[in-house]
């Protein structure tokens, strides 16, 4: 993709920050009139601390914009989002949104990094199967807009797999993870059944 509008224009020939979280920092809302798609930028700690080096620091955004949007809208949602904000958004069903976020990421991960009880009495894989095929789709969007010079920098608990799967195809590009939570002790992260699969995924980050 091209550098959105108001990109440095010395940075042109320099690689890119790809910022990949789970939600973009915007929220999304039809207009019941015009059927048009209105946004607005969000709050957070991660908005905050990038939007004050937007104009010296040329990135681009990728994420989840919280809700299903119909087949039919994505393409112009994508062509707004990048034209107007240099976004780019991961796509997602409710039916897949839902156990991914809120079961596996919200009822299992968040609980056990912040030694609190799931309130479950079983894992349930399926929450799991989810988790890895959402963190499939944001793999598929981040390669089809990655370019050679590129650094990707993903965040936090939602996409821990994610470093894996991005250096499976794209070995020589620097891929770094952030985590906004602490990391629980080994005690409680060795009771959580996916573990391996969790470390192989975040061990292949060139920078935790």
């Amino acid at each position: 993709m091209p550098a959105p509008e108001g990109a440095s224009p010395s940075a042109k020939t320099d690689g890119r920050l790809i910022v990949v979280a789970n939600r973009l920092p915007l929220s999304i809302k039809k207009d019941a009139d015009t059927g048009e798609y209105i946004f607005k930028m969000s709050s957070g700690g991660l908005v905050s601390a990038l939007v004050s080096v937007r104009d010296r620091l040329r990135f681009v955004w990728i994420g989840w914009l919280g809700q299903e949007i119909p087949e039919e809208d994505h393409e112009r949602i994508t062509e707004q989002l990048w034209r107007e904000h240099g976004c780019v958004p991961v796509f997602m069903s409710d039916a897949l949104a839902d156990p991914f976020y809120n079961g596996m990421a919200n009822a299992e991960l968040w609980p056990r990094f912040h030694y609190e009880d799931t309130g479950r009495e079983a894992f349930d894989p399926s929450l799991w199967t989810a988790y890895k095929q959402a963190n499939a789709e944001f793999a598929k969007v981040i390669l089809r807009v990655c370019e050679p010079k590129d650094t990707i920098w993903t965040h936090d608990y939602h996409l821990m797999i994610l470093p894996y799967l991005l250096k499976r195809h794209l070995p020589s590009t620097t891929v770094a993870w952030f985590l906004h939570t602490p990391w629980p002790s080994s005690e409680v992260f060795r009771a959580l059944p996916v573990r391996a699969e969790i470390l192989r995924g975040l061990l292949a980050a060139d920078m935790l």
